[in-house]
C-alpha cells in the first residue's frame, strides 16, 4: 500500500519469481485488525480505556505500601502496560501521540497518590517515583523489532 500526499490509497503491483501477490486492504495478526489506512485511533482508545479498567481492578495491589515500588512498577508494566500496548507493532502514533503519554502519566498519578490539586508537575512525579517517561520509547522499540522480524522473514507464498 502506498499512500498519496493527497490521501488517495495507490496500488502496488508486487511479484516474486514470477507470481503476482495479491494485494489485501486488511488482515488479522495476533488477533489485531490491520488495516490499509492505518488509522488506528479508535482502536487505542479503546486499548486506554481497557488499560485503565485493568489498573483501576489492580489498584489495591499497585497502591499497597506494603510491596515495595520496585514490584509495583514491575507489575504496573507487565499487568497493565501489557493490556494497553497489545498490538502496538503496527499502530501508527503520530494523531495520538499526547493520549498515551497523557494516558502514561495518568496511570503514574495514581500510583504514585499524586492527585492534580497537588500541583505537582509531571517532571516532579516522575522524579517522586524515581522513572523517567518511557511508554512511547517501549513502543518504538517494539515497533522496530516487528519491523526486523518482518525483514528477515523468509517468504514462500504458503502460509
Amino acid at each position: 500500500m502506498v499512500e498519496s500526499k493527497k490521501g488517495q490509497i495507490l496500488t502496488c503491483k508486487i511479484s516474486r519469481k514470477g507470481d503476482n501477490i495479491k494485494q489485501t486492504y486488511q488482515f488479522k495478526y495476533l488477533g489485531f485488525l490491520i488495516i490499509s489506512d492505518a488509522k488506528y485511533d479508535t482502536k487505542i482508545k479503546k486499548r486506554i480505556a481497557t488499560a485503565k479498567n485493568t489498573f483501576n481492578k489492580m489498584s489495591p495491589i499497585l497502591k499497597d505500601r506494603d510491596i515495595s515500588m520496585k514490584t509495583n512498577m514491575r507489575t504496573l508494566k507487565s499487568c497493565v502496560w501489557s493490556v494497553l500496548l497489545y498490538g502496538c507493532e503496527c499502530w501508527t502514533i503520530s494523531n495520538i501521540k499526547k493520549k498515551l503519554e497523557a494516558t502514561e502519566m495518568w496511570f503514574f498519578r495514581r500510583f504514585m497518590r499524586v492527585s492534580w490539586t497537588d500541583r505537582k508537575t509531571n517532571e516532579e512525579v516522575f522524579q517522586l517515583a524515581g522513572m523517567k517517561r518511557s511508554m512511547m520509547k517501549t513502543i518504538r522499540n517494539r515497533q522496530l523489532k516487528f519491523l526486523g522480524h518482518i525483514s528477515r522473514k523468509k517468504w514462500t507464498g504458503k502460509r
